[in-house]
This record gives C-alpha cells, sequence and structure tokens, in this order.
C-alpha cells in the first residue's frame, strides 16, 4: 500500500510547555514527539501532514507571535515535519490569551517561506483540499470555542452565536462546492467532541455540526478535549477523540453505545494511512508507538484488530461519489467490521 497511499498523525490536547511545566507531563510530551519522529523518518510512511486539534499552548495560551512559549510546545519538541503543514485549529485553552496570534503566526515569515516553518492557522476556520498521489482529501478546520461559554476572552465578546451560525453557513458553502464532494474523503478538525465518552461528555453546543456532518457525508471528525483517546460511530461519522498528545489522564468511558474505544492513562496519538480506496489507522502508544487500536477499511472486506478486547465496532466508509464505486464501477456497500 505504501506506493499509493500517504500518511498524517492527528494530536490534539498537546500545548504543554516542556521548557516550564511539571517534568512528568512534560516528559509524555517529549516521548509522543519522538515516537512520531521515528515513524515520520520511515520511507514507507509518506509523511504528508500533521493536524493540531486545538489547546495548543497550556495553560494560558501566547501572548503574540514572539513569545518563547512557541519554542516550548514546537520548535523545540517536534524535529521532524519540516517542509510539511501542521493543520491546527483553536481550543478553549487558547482563547486565556490572544487567540489571534496562533492565526498571525501562520504568516510571520510568508507562510511556506524558509523561515516560516510548519503552523498553518491562516483563519479561524478554513478548509484545503489536500491531494497527493492521485489521492483527495477534502478538509474543513473549525473554531468549535466560539459556541461556548468560555467566548469571553474571544475578541467577539459575548455575541456569539451570530459568529457560530456564521460559522455553520460557511461549512456548508464549502462542503458542498465540487472540490470537496468530489475527494475521495472528507475529513473535519476541531476541538470539541461532538460525541464523547470522557468525563466532560458530547459537547452540547456541538450538535449542529454533527448534523450537518451526518447530512453531508463527512467521513471523519478528529477532535480532543477530553484528554483521552476514542473511537465513536454515529449515522455514518466517525469521531476520533485523540486528545492524549502530553495531557493524558481523562476518565470514562461514560456509557454510551456509540463508543467503542477508549483509553485514558497514557499518551497517545493518532496516525492515518490513506489511500484512494481505504484508510488504514488508529491510535498508537505514545511511549514506544505501538499500536492500541489498530484498524484496516476499504471497500471490500475490512477488520478492526484491537488489543482491548472490545467488540462490536464498526468503522469508515469512504461515501463520496469518487468511492462508491470499485474499480469495476460497481457501486460498494461497506461491510461490518469484525475482531479478530
Amino acid at each position: 500500500m505504501a506506493g499509493d497511499s500517504f500518511s498524517f498523525f492527528a494530536l490534539g490536547d498537546f500545548g504543554v510547555n516542556v521548557h516550564h511545566f511539571i517534568p512528568s507531563m512534560s516528559r509524555h510530551f517529549l516521548q509522543s514527539a519522538l515516537a512520531m519522529k521515528l515513524l515520520a523518518q520511515s520511507p514507507e510512511i509518506d509523511l504528508r501532514f500533521v493536524t493540531l486539534l486545538g489547546d495548543n499552548a497550556y495553560p494560558m495560551g501566547v501572548s503574540g507571535t514572539e513569545d518563547v512559549v512557541w519554542r516550548g510546545i514546537l520548535e523545540d519538541v517536534f524535529q521532524f515535519g519540516y517542509g510539511l503543514k501542521w493543520y491546527a485549529v483553536l481550543g478553549n485553552h487558547d482563547y486565556y490569551n490572544v487567540a489571534p496570534a496562533q492565526v498571525a503566526y501562520t504568516y510571520r515569515h510568508g507562510y511556506l517561506s524558509e523561515e516560516a516553518g510548519r503552523w498553518y492557522m491562516p483563519a479561524n476556520w478554513y478548509s484545503e483540499v489536500v491531494e497527493h498521489k492521485g489521492i483527495g482529501i477534502c478538509m474543513l478546520a473549525l473554531d468549535t470555542e466560539q459556541a461556548t461559554g468560555m467566548s469571553q476572552h474571544s475578541e467577539k465578546g459575548n455575541d456569539i452565536f451570530p459568529y457560530f451560525r456564521k460559522q455553520q453557513a460557511w461549512f456548508e458553502r464549502e462542503v458542498s462546492k465540487p472540490e470537496c464532494q468530489q475527494a475521495h474523503w472528507i475529513v473535519v478538525l476541531g476541538h470539541h467532541p461532538v460525541i464523547s465518552a470522557g468525563w466532560r461528555g458530547s459537547a452540547p453546543h456541538m450538535q449542529p455540526f454533527l448534523d450537518l456532518m451526518v447530512a453531508w457525508h463527512v467521513d471523519l471528525f478528529l477532535c480532543g478535549h477530553d484528554h483521552g483517546s476514542q473511537h465513536a460511530e454515529h449515522m455514518g461519522l466517525h469521531v476520533i477523540g485523540a486528545a492524549a498528545a502530553s495531557l493524558p489522564g481523562g476518565t470514562g468511558p461514560v456509557d454510551d453505545p456509540r463508543v467503542d474505544f477508549f483509553h485514558g492513562p497514557s499518551p497517545v496519538f493518532a496516525m492515518f494511512t490513506v489511500s484512494r480506496q481505504q484508510i488504514r489507522g488508529g491510535f498508537r502508544s505514545g511511549e514506544n508507538a505501538s499500536w492500541l487500536f489498530r484498524y484496516m477499511q476499504g471497500s471490500g472486506q475490512r477488520e478492526v484488530r484491537l488489543r482491548n478486547g472490545l467488540s462490536n465496532a464498526s468503522f469508515l466508509s469512504c461515501r463520496s461519489s469518487v468511492c462508491q464505486r470499485d474499480g469495476k464501477g460497481r457501486k460498494t456497500t461497506p461491510s461490518r467490521l469484525r475482531m479478530v
């Protein structure tokens, strides 16, 4: 699969400043970064981008583009992925300081100049079609903080719901565009979970986006916030909570039949390998890169390998017009996954 596929990482709630944080938490973060670096060095991986799912700087965000915190959360930590885009979204902790500085950091030298680095957050919310090796991913990045009780920290003040409705209207415009609907996969990034078995539970203010993602046949929603690693499924939408890159320990699971995997006690990151007809991936330990949860999905037989003895899993199906037909032009129906 290596010849016609590429990979990406997903990590949320990662922003521990290794120079000024609790040593044990800094160690978790550095272990995860090293594990990802070793994987990224493999030519079989073909790493194309990284997704950063909010709470990018603990505990109080950043004060500006020249804040020394940037070195402790990014530049001195991740020694790989230079020249690639690291797609980032805002979380609640990022609003405790100057959230617009995280957008401005994208442009500080002119994006993709030699000095600009990897960080990519061109706006509070944005979209982009990633194409590589003839494989297309339509990616939409949300600012999920804009409808929560923390909105008083934003430049929008308390007039938050019109702002959030504006984002919903933008989402529908972007996801309905031909270049998005014709992509092999549709992936959405956000901080707050639409479904969660963690102690915070599913975010009520995300219900409108849950409905929109189901309606527009989004394949995958990547999120953070609950400091655990989890998978859930709802009406064809699959939710990966990758919220334990540096601050694990999220409690759960809350009883929710849509959630079939939850892991809280150790640092974890998510990894995906994508082809036209298949996604392989899951959760890897930040301590040694071993798999905690692994799946393989395609238009034919698919299987999941779990290390924790879980059952009744279902996973992704590529449901865009590009992926609904097999190599002979026949429409395919995703099969139920079996546990092995």
